[in-house]
């Protein structure tokens, strides 16, 4: 048990040190001096979702994943908990291509998280969320991380609706700057950034067969 014990303390600390690294890569590259910049309103393409009529059995239950805020606890999506069909799609939401970013902008995780993600597979989405089809000036996963690092930002601009729900004002949305390097520069960082992710999910994943193995040990251990 001690060994264990070792163990999960070793991946807790190696997760954290990656997550760390991580974060430190984001911090480092754009808060650098760049020499140009576009507003987050020019960076592409932004869209509003919706939500079809619950009461119309032929829109729901598709194949299309129909993304809302619960769904956004993971950073790629290629699925959501519910999902539309074509009719559905065009009776009350849009099908975003592949490589959009979604962010959330509605609801009371604003209060204390700032879920952003990217999509793997074309996608539908409600209208608690923007979702963002990158220009050709960026790579999506390029700003994907700088959402990540401008959440804190970001949840400072959080308001308080009259009915007590948390939002982000469009306004507020397009308030910051995103700065532009060369495509060459950004497919390099993103390499950098991955390598650390890599490494974070690595370690989480060791950590979890550990407490997997520990709990095998002792139920072994007390029904022997």
């Amino acid at each position: 048990l001690l060994g264990f014990e070792e163990c999960l303390e070793s991946t807790e600390i190696l997760s954290a040190s990656a997550e760390k690294l991580r974060r430190s890569l984001l911090i480092d590259h754009f808060e650098d001096v760049h020499s140009e910049s576009r507003k987050v309103s020019e960076v592409g393409k932004w869209h509003s979702g919706g939500t079809p009529s619950r009461g119309n059995g032929d829109f729901w239950g598709g194949s299309i994943p129909w993304v809302s805020p619960k769904d956004m606890k993971v950073s790629e999506l290629d699925s959501a908990e519910e999902t539309l069909t074509e009719e559905g799609v065009e009776a009350g939401s849009k099908l975003m291509p592949q490589d959009t970013i979604l962010i959330v902008v509605r609801g009371m995780i604003l209060a204390h998280t700032f879920p952003v993600a990217r999509t793997l597979v074309p996608a539908s989405f409600n209208q608690d969320m923007k979702a963002l089809v990158v220009s050709d000036e960026y790579r999506p996963k390029y700003i994907q991380y700088w959402f990540e690092y401008a959440a804190p930002r970001y949840l400072r601009l959080v308001s308080e609706s009259s009915h007590g729900t948390k939002r982000l004002e469009s306004d507020k949305l397009f308030s910051l700057s995103v700065p532009k390097p060369g495509l060459d520069e950004q497919d390099e960082f993103i390499a950098q950034v991955d390598s650390a992710r890599s490494a974070v999910d690595k370690s989480k994943e060791r950590h979890a067969a550990m407490v997997r193995m520990k709990r095998h040990f002792l139920e072994t251990s007390l029904t022997s």
